[in-house]
């Protein structure tokens, strides 16, 4: 399946806004996945040691296409809010659209397709990944939360009273605030 501009959604990059809720169908390649042993792309078969077209890659984000300041728009603040590729806005769009409902809770079966949706989706990621178990992917709403519940899991169970913890003044500001 190609879009107005001839890409091919196997072609999609992988970005955080899949990591971080989105619930993706695992039947719509918008996701891809490598092989990490063979360096192959396994929507497509084709090898993944060659060097990234950024320019191609550029084209799947349409706010990449604006000029600030008479130059290209470079968005340099992912950790803050990532720019997300028109195939992932596109397929949230229909799940938002045609499939939206609870994901493991509900027995109807909008509940239960979005619970599919959502668990193939995790699937897919830890192959994406080489994850050795899908129970190591963890889906969060975003950077703060995700270091929220390192803090309060690894940090809660390893750091002790006059432990000190060292930043930097670039650090996300879910570092410092609870």
């Amino acid at each position: 399946m190609s879009d107005p501009a001839g890409r091919h959604r196997e072609d999609m990059v992988a970005s955080t806004s899949v990591v971080s809720g989105a619930n993706v169908d695992a039947g719509t390649n918008v996701v891809t996945g490598a092989d990490m042993a063979t360096g192959t792309n396994t929507a497509t078969g084709e090898s993944t040691t060659h060097s990234p077209d950024f320019a191609k890659i550029r084209l799947d984000f349409p706010v990449l296409a604006r000029e600030v300041n008479g130059r290209p728009l470079v968005y340099l603040d992912s950790a803050a809010s990532s720019q997300m590729p028109a195939q992932v806005a596109e397929r949230i769009n229909h799940y938002h659209r045609y499939e939206h409902a609870n994901v493991h809770r509900g027995i109807h079966t909008l509940s239960q397709e979005a619970t599919d949706a959502f668990e193939q989706t995790r699937d897919r990621v830890q192959h994406f990944l080489g994850a050795a178990n899908r129970s190591e992917i963890i889906f969060t709403s975003g950077t703060t939360d995700s270091i929220n519940l390192v803090a309060h899991s690894y940090g809660g169970s390893t750091l002790r009273p006059g432990d000190e913890i060292l930043l930097t003044q670039m650090e996300h500001h879910a570092n410092i605030v609870p």
